[in-house]
């Protein structure tokens, strides 16, 4: 067997599962990438210019060519006006997505809109929240004087309910979360991406790094969305590195305004995920009506998991053109946490009628929603050396198998690839 560039070990295993006769497995190992490369929904933002009509595709462009997936956009509320749907929509067509503020004054000096007034709005913007889900990252609380708990937890509640059950808002402090819920006690394992409201509210610090003891709660912010706006420390001196990277691993931190710093390099690796390769162990041949069986085993670089839904696809295509299956697996990578061990292990069914042949096989791990799905801007890429990633939004396992010409297996599973059209 030709290795060609990878390190692959022949194993005999057998397979117990019933109609299935003994298989020959390929073990591949999977190399690191240093590369810092753009994902979806992490790394460093951009603030462009309040100023209507701002957002730009050139703007968009130079933001994609600085590694840029996500920018920070902020509107007058009792200002809404055809100029979100339409920068949500330029968005879409650069491949990014937006944190949302709203607010009704930039100035914490002027006296803010009453909790009535702000509802009222709110019921105004649910329609531009509601058709623009697919490029809103997060949306972001902030009131200067809407303050007082029952107003505070009016607004928030409301901006729940308004903002599809799939994304997060965001408040300045874990205090502010405490006021609304009335609850002190992190989230758990079992509320984690839940859908409650309690699970839904993430944290953006307007001063990142400027105290020793920050405030956040470090094991709640596993399973929320975590980021913000640096600071220097108060003895006015930039954050020493180490102790930012020890932070921003602390706190799960998915994203970050851009500074100076002599370590920004790791630092832009590891904001949000940064899901690596480690080793395939794949079946090598399966007869029409048989079972592909295999396992991923994989780890997480990066300072935190994704925060939003993303489904998990395994593709086959044929060398030669033309056919392509694919299989969406049971897997869920917000729960695929920094720093543990990541395996999964299925039996797949492929159709008694598929073609004989050899097939590459790829990792697909697309964004959720229609109007994106499919688009290679918006699905993730590995951190591995050797692990192309396709036009198409795939990640090339290095890895083909052979579906056979022989009398079809009779397999039954749940899972099992479809043809794509």
């Amino acid at each position: 067997m030709t290795v060609m560039n990878k390190n692959i070990l022949i194993c005999f295993l057998l397979l117990t599962t019933t109609g299935l006769t003994a298989q020959i497995k390929d073990t591949v190992r999977y190399l690191p990438s240093a590369e810092d490369f753009i994902n979806p929904e992490r790394g460093f933002i951009n603030v462009p210019e309040n100023d209507s009509g701002s957002l730009t595709a050139a703007v968009l462009e130079d933001f994609r060519a600085h590694k840029r997936s996500m920018v920070w956009l902020q509107y007058n509320i009792c200002e809404l006006t055809d100029s979100i749907s339409n920068d949500l929509d330029l968005l879409r067509q650069h491949g990014m997505k937006a944190i949302l503020c709203f607010a009704y004054t930039t100035d914490i000096s002027e006296k803010d809109e009453q909790p009535e007034i702000a509802l009222f709005h709110m019921d105004q913007l649910a329609p531009i929240l509601k058709e623009h889900c697919d490029v809103i990252a997060l949306v972001h609380y902030s009131s200067n004087n809407l303050t007082q708990k029952e107003n505070m937890r009016q607004v928030l509640l409301k901006f729940l309910d308004i903002l599809p059950a799939s994304r997060f808002i965001q408040v300045s402090s874990p205090s502010a979360k405490q006021h609304v819920f009335d609850r002190t006690t992190p989230l758990t394992l079992e509320e984690a991406f839940s859908g409650k409201h309690v699970a839904r509210v993430g944290y953006h610090n307007n001063c990142f790094l400027a105290s020793p003891n920050d405030s956040y709660i470090a094991i709640e912010c596993q399973y929320i969305p975590v980021g913000g706006e640096t600071c220097r420390p108060g003895n006015g001196a930039p954050a020493e590195c180490q102790k930012m990277l020890e932070e921003l691993e602390r706190m799960h931190c998915s994203y970050l305004n851009s500074f100076d710093n002599g370590c920004i390099d790791q630092i832009s690796q590891r904001l949000g995920y940064r899901l690596e390769l480690q080793e395939g162990i794949y079946q090598k041949t399966i007869n029409p009506g048989g079972a592909f069986n295999f396992t991923i085993k994989m780890v997480n670089k990066g300072f935190a998991s994704p925060f939003n839904p993303r489904l998990v696809e395994l593709v086959l295509v044929k060398k030669d053109g033309g056919a392509a299956y694919k299989v969406m697996l049971p897997e869920d990578p917000r729960f695929w946490f920094p720093g543990e061990n990541i395996a999964f292990s299925y039996n797949v069914r492929i159709p008694s009628g598929m073609p004989a042949g050899q097939y590459n096989l790829y990792l697909h791990l697309p964004d959720p929603e229609s109007r994106l799905y499919g688009n290679p801007l918006y699905s993730i890429r590995l951190a591995n050396s050797n692990v192309h990633y396709t036009k198409e939004g795939y990640n090339e396992l290095d890895y083909s198998v052979e579906v056979t010409s022989r009398t079809e297996d009779k397999y039954r599973s749940f899972l099992k690839f479809e043809k794509i059209d």
